[in-house]
């Protein structure tokens, strides 16, 4: 697949008048999205084992003023090892959940049409998936998010057995233009070469 080039309006959301003040002009910004390209990268932190999942394709993204708002979805393990990580079934419905969770964000565009969501990264680590993404319209986000817990919660309260009784999971939203957070990520894609 190659590059997908796509027109985005930067406008005046009460989140976007939030970030870059309310007397901000909306504009029309042309952007041109690499093809994702992941590498698997380990780590280790406090001690623990961490495996990475990075798009390592946003590295040096000129189009990361479109995407000014970072999502981090926390997906909890349920029967984690002494090294905090999944067992292969438990890790498959994690994995199996986080990509509905892309899918689901992917499929809700901008109110221009445009794509509001980008992968960045997934992260086990210590008795968690962290996945995490920049977001264009965060109200666009947060509304499918909330429809989502909607429907776990009600899948939960259905559920008698543990391994198979729907991911716990939850999320934080917040301003990011410069991409902060996932920054740590890139570094991780240069070291795993």
């Amino acid at each position: 697949m190659s590059n997908r080039v796509f027109s985005i309006i930067i406008s005046g959301s009460l989140f976007f008048s939030l970030l870059v003040g309310a007397n901000a002009e909306e504009k029309t910004v042309q952007i041109q999205l690499p093809e994702a390209k992941y590498t698997l990268a380990k780590a280790t932190y406090e001690d623990l084992p961490a495996v990475l999942l990075i798009n390592e394709a946003l590295d040096g993204f000129s189009g990361k003023e479109a995407f000014p708002w970072h999502l981090r979805i926390f997906m909890q393990i349920n029967n984690a090892n002494n090294k905090g990580m999944p067992s292969p079934k438990e890790s498959h419905k994690l994995f199996d959940f986080a990509e509905e969770i892309e899918g689901k964000l992917k499929s809700k565009t901008s109110k221009d049409g445009a794509l509001n969501s980008l992968f960045v990264a997934r992260e086990t680590w210590n008795g968690w998936v962290i996945v995490d993404f920049q977001i264009h319209d965060p109200e666009i986000a947060d509304n499918v998010l909330k429809n989502l817990i909607k429907e776990t919660n009600e899948e939960l309260q259905k559920s008698s057995d543990i391994e198979d009784s729907p991911v716990k999971w939850e999320y934080k939203m917040a301003a990011d233009p410069s991409w902060s957070k996932t920054q740590h990520y890139f570094v991780l894609t240069k070291e795993a070469k």
